[in-house]
């Protein structure tokens, strides 16, 4: 991803293929805060390995609690 101030890597909790990129952003890339979880997309991703994936994430309440920890 890049901005005016910076360019940084996205990381995604489970390994695949991009299948589609959001063009909109390019535009309005203000959607990525306005609305991340309507037209603010990023990414399309097909998993590779999914239930693998799946296994390794942490529930909601332990990843809040995780970066509680890490402040």
């Amino acid at each position: 991803m890049e901005s005016a101030k910076a360019t940084m890597v996205l990381l995604s909790p489970i390994s695949g293929k991009v299948d589609d990129t959001n063009g909109e952003l390019v535009a309005k890339p203000e959607l990525v805060n306005s609305d991340p979880w309507g037209q603010g997309w990023l990414a399309i991703i097909a998993p590779r390995n999914l239930d693998d994936d799946l296994r390794t994430l942490l529930s909601a309440d332990d990843y809040y609690k995780l970066m509680l920890e890490n402040l």
